[in-house]
Order: C-alpha cells, then structure tokens, then sequence
C-alpha cells in the first residue's frame, strides 16, 4: 500500500500535479490538508481510478483520496470541516487487518492542538486496539520532528503526543519538557538581556540530559530482546553497510568490466555456473510429450488429487504477505488473494496436470534475479561480494508451499530422516546443531576423552549439485521415488 500525505494550500496547480502523480505512480491513498475549493466543494483532483471522500461540510480543508480496489467508509463521526477520517481493510496472511486514514489540518489559530475531533479519534482507537495513521499539516514547529526551530504549538503538540502515545519517543520524557521549557525561556530572556553564558550552561544541560535518555532506551530495549530471531534482525542491521549499487565487476585476467550488462554476466557465470544466454531473454519452450505420460495411472492420478486440493490451494496462497515483491509477471499475493473465488478451481486443474504430466509452464519457470551487496565486504568489485535474490512467479510459489507440505505432513511422518539431520525438519535449527556438537564436546571432556571434529563447508553446495543426483539419492532412500522424481525431472 503507497500512501502520502500533501498540504496543497488551495492551489489549482498543485491540485493539477497532485491528480497525474496519482495516475503516474499507482498511489493508493493520499492525506490531502487545503485542497483547492471552488463553490463549496473540492476540485482538481482527478478521481480517475479512485475515490475522493470530503467531509459533509462547506469549504472542507481536509480531504482523502483512496484507489476503487480498496473497500474505504467515511467515519462521519470523526470528520469535521478540518479532518476527514476513514475505515478500510487489507488482508495479510489470510486475515483481514482493520485501518484507518485520517487527513487533519490544523488552524494556527486554533488553541491547544490536536483538535477535539483528533483528540477524540485517538481516544476511540486506543480504546478500541484500532491502527490508525494520521496525515496532518499541524502548524507546529519542533526540531524532534525536523523543524528548524520550535514554536508553542510545537510544545503543546509535543506534550500530548508524550502524555498519550509514550511508544512514539521512548526516550522522551516530563523532565526532558521542563528541560527544554527552561532552555526556550532563558533563549528568549538572553536575546533581551544578552546573558548567554546561562543560556548556554542550561542549553548544555540539556543535550546532556537527551543523550543520556537515549543511551538507557536503547539499553533497555536490547536487554528486553529475548527471542533468536529479534537479535538477528538487530544485528543485520548494525552489521549493514551503505546501500551500494553493482559496480564494475574484477576478472580473472586482472581487468575490470567496461559496461553493466559485462557485470550482470559475470554475476550470473559466478552465481549460476552451467547458465545460458538467449536471445530476447526468452528461451524456446521444449516440451516433450513423452513426459504427459509418465504419471497415466489411476494410482498416480489418485495421489495428485490427494496432494492438490482447493482448501490447500487456499491455504497456500493466503501464506504469503499479500505484498511480497512479485516475478517476472509481475503477479502479487494480493491479487490472487482477492480473486480467490475466480481462480480456485482454474489453478487446482492446471496443479494436477503439472503434477501428473511434469511440466511447468515457461512463465512459471522464468525468474528475476537481483543482486544485492553483501555487507562487511572490504571490496565489491568481485561477484562473491554480492548475493542474488531470485524472484519467481508465486503461481508456481504455491505449487512448490503445497508440495512441501504434503511431504512434510505425510511421507516424512511415515519415512522419517535420520535422528542428527537438523535442516528441513520442525523444531530443529541452527541452534539445535550446536548444541548437539557442545553436548558431545562436553561429554568427550566429562569423561576425560578426546573429541574430534570434523567440519566441510562445500563451495555452492546447491549450484553445483545436479538433478540426476537428487533423483539417484532420492530413489536410494526407497521413497518419494514417483512422486518427487516426476516433479524434480521437470
């Protein structure tokens, strides 16, 4: 979802550029403060593609303007001439997730912001565990929000944004606003007398006092992370670099790539060794009809209508974040999702076919491929210096999350891996593996032995691994032989 915020100040040219960047750049939502009024109603706006929802009343200073894919409804009782607030609902991973938008402006001249109607909409959704985000033009200054200076409003909005919403700056607090008020006092009292040797001593106070608040913030917060993951997540982000784009690649020979697509090929022959190039980015699509009959049993057939069914197409496909960055075709969860009813029954047919045929349809095959630096790196003139993301079609997504889950609920509960494999298995990680290694180490010292390791790191493990090998290990395990094999053959 693209959402912006705009204080248009009754501007018919800005009204103008507002309605082609909505058509232009695909925004859903738009918090628009002084729209452009002509004879008591808002114009300018093309809503072309959308909705504009106003307030029931003349001259409206707020307005919002929202995509037709969106079910929005106007709040009327949290609008007023200055806000306009709406209700509208997405859904992420198979739930659906309430919010509302509000556009509110507020007057210079109004006294102790936000306005009632704000004040009682942030009431209703606190009370209520409602999400609600707020696009305003406050007229208030403060350098915490990156104003240049701080005006009253700036203070007043401040207070109640502390008073009500501790969460927005954890590390702010009623002796930081005495702090500052004293600060602001005696800045105003040094321009009169020219004391600035006490206005300085305070102003030193308190960025001292601001510094240290931070400090035990964000020591608290680290020592409440409990869970692998949220530590994981911090540290990529402390260990991430600058955002660096693919440079000039460095080749065997010593010699740098004069041009991109020279870098983009030699990413792809380090990445994806074996690969090819075609021509137009397509490749001819060879379909053998032999492979249509190598799945032709009754027996076989019986088995993909087990594996493929329309609960588990369901279930796959809202398992996605309906926002996920799409493959080549450009096909998001979400769309899928909201024309679950239409497609349903289309995919579970062509899934079966897949399946009892194996063949994948060449747009399924077809993959986006970014790379992305990987940080810490001393130099990114190399290609291992870069990791690829590989974006595929979630059509096929989905195929793939069905077939996982009926090996994991299924074949392995009957055919199980061995007691120490600690990958593709549930409650088993990383974490598990170490410990198993500690616990033996330690057992090994316990009883006065000797412990030997022995630890492989196999170079591009997966690259370099080929189908015919996987299909020989699989069918030396004596199960998942017809069914993985026809799937992994195509």
């Amino acid at each position: 979802m693209k959402v912006i915020q705009i204080n248009l100040h009754h501007c018919k040219a800005a009204s103008a550029l507002l309605s082609k960047k909505l058509a232009s750049e695909n925004i859903d939502i738009a918090l628009i403060q002084e729209p452009w009024v002509y004879r008591g109603f808002v114009r300018g706006v093309n809503c072309t593609g959308g909705t504009l929802y106003c307030p029931n009343t003349d001259n409206p200073r707020t307005c919002i303007y929202v995509r037709d894919w969106m079910n929005a409804l106007l709040k009327v009782e949290f609008c007023s001439r200055d806000v306009t607030t709406i209700k509208t609902s997405i859904r992420e991973g198979g739930r659906k997730r309430i919010l509302q938008f509000s556009s509110a402006y507020l007057p210079y001249d109004e006294p102790n912001p936000p306005s009632e109607t704000v004040r009682r909409l942030a009431s209703h959704c606190k009370e209520t565990g409602k999400e609600l985000i707020i696009g305003t033009d406050a007229n208030a200054h403060h350098v915490l929000w990156g104003s240049t200076d701080i005006n009253p409003r700036g203070e007043q909005l401040l207070e109640y944004l502390v008073a009500g919403s501790p969460r927005l700056v954890p590390w702010w607090s009623k002796e930081l606003s005495e702090l500052r008020r004293n600060t602001r006092k005696l800045f105003k009292l040094a321009r009169r007398t020219g004391d600035w040797i006490t206005y300085q001593r305070e102003l030193t106070s308190y960025n001292k006092a601001i510094r240290k608040a931070k400090r035990q913030s964000w020591r608290e917060h680290c020592e409440g992370i409990e869970s692998i993951p949220s530590s994981a997540r911090l540290m990529k982000l402390l260990a991430k670099s600058a955002n660096r784009n693919v440079s000039t690649i460095k080749l065997q020979d010593g010699s740098y790539t004069q041009s991109g697509k020279e870098a983009l090929l030699q990413l792809a022959n380090a990445h994806f060794p074996e690969s090819e190039v075609v021509n137009n980015g397509r490749m001819a699509d060879q379909v053998r009809p032999e492979l249509f009959s190598l799945c032709s049993s009754k027996e076989d057939w019986a088995l993909v209508r087990d594996v493929i069914t329309l609960t588990k197409i369901k279930w796959a496909i809202y398992s996605f974040d309906p926002y996920k960055s799409a493959g080549p075709d450009q096909i998001i969860p979400a769309l899928l999702q909201q024309g679950m009813d239409s497609i349903q029954s289309i995919l579970c047919n062509i899934y079966r076919v897949c399946l009892a045929s194996g063949y994948v349809p060449q747009a399924w095959r077809q993959t986006k491929v970014i790379f992305i630096p990987k940080p810490g790196r001393p130099s990114y003139a190399v290609a291992k210096a870069y990791r690829p993301i590989s974006l595929s079609s979630f059509l096929l997504k989905t195929l793939e999350r069905i077939v996982d889950k009926h090996i994991r609920d299924k074949v392995l509960k009957e055919f199980p891996l061995h007691k120490y494999q600690f990958a593709y298995l549930p409650g088993k990680s990383t974490e598990a593996a170490l410990h198993q290694v500690v616990s033996s180490i330690e057992k090994g010292l316990a009883f006065k032995e000797i412990a030997i390791g022995a630890f492989l790191d196999v170079e591009r493990a997966f690259d370099k691994t080929s189908c015919e090998v996987i299909l020989t290990a699989l069918k030396n395990t004596m199960y998942l032989c017809l069914f993985v094999s026809g799937y992994i053959t195509c």
